[in-house]
């Protein structure tokens, strides 16, 4: 019976058609997600991403059919994703607060690395899906002026999609192009003009322009799109320089001082009765008794506390009375600290108020402490359960109810507002602070739950975006780095390195000017949707043809 032989036999000349016909632009799409992965934290070469979709651009341009168009974009996004969204994965040995023995943490470790190696493949699956309708929406581009079409489309159709997919995972500005471009000063302050969309839509420019210039020499004008596409990206740049020169001029202002800390694995023994962290007790009273001439408000972490602290005498649903401590007791551990002190001390905790869990932001002066944010947007899985996991999470029995609105306090004369740890993300919230009225916003969280220090690269990085975008200082105090102080323009004019402990000092100055951004919000998602609609309508005779056949003479193939 030879018929298994047959079957076997029409398989492997069949590998062998595919693998002939789609090698080269399949290899194309490999080194496209490859080196746009590597843009970002851990290999982290940011220069990478102004090439990195060049050979996408190229392998779609050898697409025989919409199916080819599509493999390739979701191959190279694939990879990709995989290769940025790596260092999510590294939270396996987070227990919380919880108190648990060596064979609890062990097994929960276990579970933990298996659901967050799940939802990594799932991210890296989700953005091969977005760049393959990238690839498609290129596909049926017109042949006729193809380069000017090039130009036009593929900034326009990626920065919808990565405003579609922010949509679609829950609000995260993760993975984003623009971020790259922080390396990139006079370009990066575009941001305050469009946000971090505006960037994105540069990045990629920058990347059909150079794709143009390699496919199309052989076309009549084909240097006209880059060359506009170039007379652009030189006013955003000046523009950029002037804003740099205007904001950086030296203004006096308020002193600031950030610890970071952390000793890895902490015990009982390393808190105080009311639950806090020995450590960070001494770094405050060293701060003030050596350099309290240097700052005016101090700012402490997220997490320096074990338990939970009360805020009115409520007592949690979730927590046991031992794990509860009251803020009296906290209060009068500050009080010969901060009795001197011009202004205020920050620090971040657990919180309980109304019998609701928090996680919160707490705000001490002289005259005791006199304000607390509440954090608004909480961590999936961690922090709170989706509807979609309801029987499965890979934290412990920590569940947080998010506060609600800006919650602004006035420090000293400064209009402050406040975000925790993973909202550095949501450029709408902190959008939101600004125009409630925030002059200067305050910081304090703990990227430690993750073993890889990509993350806090990453957080760092949107936060010198979202600086921009505000137009406000930004001081950031993280468990384990990286903590800055960051200006209205996106520079780091203090900060201490990932993974090293120390306080740093600077000044910053209140602001109450609002960029193009805080002011109009996404308006330029809703703009590339107005003008994909007009260029839809325009070429729609066109597209249709495409769509018939493929010119297997493109310019692409040569």
């Amino acid at each position: 019976n030879f018929s298994h032989l047959d079957t076997n036999m029409k398989i492997f000349d069949a590998t062998g058609v595919f693998l002939r016909q789609y090698r080269y632009p399949l290899s194309l799409a490999v080194l496209s997600g490859a080196l746009t992965g590597s843009a970002f934290p851990p290999v982290n070469f940011p220069w990478l991403s102004l090439v990195g979709l060049i050979p996408l651009l190229m392998a779609q341009g050898h697409a025989k059919s919409l199916r080819s168009a599509a493999l390739y974009g979701f191959t190279a996004g694939l990879i990709a994703g995989l290769i940025a969204t790596w260092p999510l994965s590294t939270a396996e040995a987070w227990s919380g607060w919880a108190v648990v023995t060596s064979e609890q943490l062990a097994a929960a470790t276990i579970y933990r690395w298996w659901f967050l190696h799940g939802i990594w493949l799932l991210l890296g699956l989700s953005v091969g899906i977005f760049w393959a309708f990238f690839a498609m929406a290129l596909y049926w581009c017109p042949r006729r002026n193809r380069p000017l079409n090039i130009a036009l489309l593929a900034p326009v159709l990626w920065v919808l999609l990565e405003w579609l997919r922010v949509q679609i995972t829950m609000g995260y500005q993760w993975m984003m192009l623009g971020d790259r471009l922080t390396s990139l000063p006079w370009l990066a302050q575009s941001a305050a003009y469009g946000g971090v969309w505006l960037l994105s839509a540069i990045v990629v420019a920058i990347n059909a322009a150079i794709y143009i210039m390699i496919c199309y020499r052989n076309i009549a004008r084909f240097w006209l799109p880059p060359a506009v596409i170039g007379i652009m990206l030189v006013i955003l740049a000046t523009a950029g320089a002037y804003r740099i020169n205007r904001l950086e001029t030296p203004q006096p202002g308020v002193g600031v001082a950030a610890i970071q800390f952390s000793k890895g694995i902490n015990t009982l023994r390393d808190y105080t009765k009311f639950g806090m962290d020995k450590h960070y007790l001494r770094f405050i009273q060293q701060a003030y008794e050596r350099f309290s001439k240097r700052f005016d408000i101090l700012i402490l972490p997220e997490s320096v506390g074990f338990g939970s602290m009360s805020l009115d005498q409520s007592v949690s649903t979730l927590l046991p009375e031992k794990r509860t401590s009251n803020i009296k007791q906290w209060s009068e551990a500050f009080k010969p600290l901060t009795k001197d002190a011009p202004t205020a001390l920050i620090l971040g905790m657990d919180t309980i108020e109304k019998g609701n869990d928090y996680n919160s932001i707490i705000i001490w002066t002289k005259d005791g402490p006199v304000g607390r944010y509440h954090k608004r947007q909480l961590v999936p899985f961690a922090e709170y359960k989706p509807d979609i996991s309801r029987f499965f999470s890979p934290s412990g029995k920590s569940i947080y109810k998010a506060g609600t609105g800006a919650q602004l306090l006035e420090l000293g004369g400064l209009q402050a507002g406040f975000f925790i740890c993973q909202e550095v993300l949501f450029a709408g919230l902190i959008r939101d602070s600004v125009l409630q009225g925030a002059e200067v916003l305050f910081s304090s969280g703990n990227d430690g739950v993750f073993s890889s220090p990509a993350v806090a690269d990453v957080n760092d990085n949107a936060a010198r975006i979202r600086a921009i975008e505000a137009g406000r200082f930004i001081v950031r105090a993280m468990k384990t780095g990286r903590s800055a102080v960051i200006t209205p323009t996106g520079k780091e004019i203090a900060y201490a390195e990932t993974g090293k402990n120390g306080i740093i000092f600077s000044r910053i100055s209140p602001l109450t000017e609002l960029t193009p951004y805080v002011r109009y919000g996404d308006w330029l998602p809703i703009l590339f949707a107005a003008i994909l609609m007009l260029w839809l309508l325009r070429n729609s005779a066109n597209i249709k043809s495409n769509g018939k056949t493929a010119d297997n003479n493109s310019t692409d193939n040569t």
